[in-house]
C-alpha cells in the first residue's frame, strides 16, 4: 500500500507478465517535472496555452513522490530522472529552479533550468553554470502573450543569443 496510489492485481499481473522483463533494469526518464504547490503565484494569470493537466493530476509533485512512484511502478528497477520544474505563467520558475537545484544535489539527479526569453545571454549562461544545470528547458508558454499560439516560433521563447549559449556549452 502506498500513500500515492495503489496498484490493482491486474496492474501487478500485467507488469510481471508483460513489462518487467521487457524494460531494462536501468531507466533514464528524460522528461520529469517536479514542483511544490507553494511555488504557484496566486495573483498571476494563467495563459490558455499552458498545459494544465499535470496540476489536475497532482497539486504538488515533490521529488519524494516521484521516487515513490518509480518504486511502485517499476519495482527492482533503477530509474534516473532528468528533472526540471513545472511551467506556467502563474508559476514562480525561479523558486522552482532553486527547488530543482536543491533536490538534484540531494539525490544526485541531472537537471535542466526552466528559463524565459527575457534573460540576457550572460544571465542565462551564468545561472546555468552557477546552478550546475546541464542546460535549459524552454517552453512556448513564455512567448509574449500577444502572439497567437499558431504563430509562436522558436525565437519567441528562446532567443538566438540563448541558443548560442546552449550550443557553445554542448
Amino acid at each position: 500500500m502506498s500513500g500515492l496510489f495503489d496498484l490493482t492485481n491486474t496492474d501487478r499481473k500485467i507488469y510481471e507478465e508483460q513489462i518487467r522483463d521487457f524494460i531494462p533494469d536501468n531507466i533514464i526518464d528524460i522528461h520529469t517535472h517536479i514542483w511544490l504547490k507553494k511555488q504557484y503565484l496566486a495573483d498571476a494569470p494563467e495563459l490558455e496555452r499552458t498545459v494544465k493537466w499535470p496540476s489536475m493530476v497532482a497539486e504538488d509533485n515533490p521529488m519524494e513522490d516521484l521516487i515513490e512512484t518509480y518504486s511502485i511502478m517499476f519495482p527492482l528497477k533503477k530509474v534516473i530522472p532528468l528533472i526540471f520544474c513545472t511551467v506556467g505563467t502563474n508559476f514562480d520558475h525561479i523558486a522552482g529552479n532553486l527547488y530543482v537545484k536543491e533536490k538534484s544535489k540531494e539525490y544526485r539527479f541531472p537537471k535542466l533550468m526552466v528559463t524565459k526569453p527575457d534573460m540576457s545571454a550572460e544571465e542565462f549562461e551564468s545561472q546555468i553554470e552557477s546552478g550546475g544545470f546541464l542546460g535549459a528547458k524552454v517552453y512556448l508558454t513564455y512567448a509574449e502573450a500577444y502572439i497567437p499560439l499558431p504563430e509562436i516560433r522558436i525565437y519567441d521563447f528562446i532567443t538566438p543569443a540563448q541558443l548560442e549559449v546552449l550550443n557553445k556549452r554542448g
